[in-house]
């Protein structure tokens, strides 16, 4: 069975602040700011939001996006 929300080899996983622009001029969805990020995950804003694939968490908190699995998933 295949399923789209897999991490794939050669995905880019980026940090917020920077993800936040390449998905604003990719995507033309603004909005990528930490706080509607986590909203987003939490409301299963689009699609359902699973963590070591569409993002991760660290000690501190949300760190980085997997921008090419949020593109793959969006844009299905």
């Amino acid at each position: 069975m295949f399923s789209r929300n897999k991490y794939k080899a050669g995905d880019r996983i980026i940090s917020l602040e920077k993800a936040k622009v390449i998905l604003e001029t990719e995507l033309g969805i603004k909005g990528w700011r930490r706080n509607t990020i986590k909203q987003k995950i939490r409301t299963g804003w689009k699609f359902k939001w699973i963590e070591g694939v569409h993002y991760i968490n660290s000690s501190r908190g949300l760190a980085a996006l997997n921008i090419d699995a949020i593109k793959r998933e969006i844009l299905k």
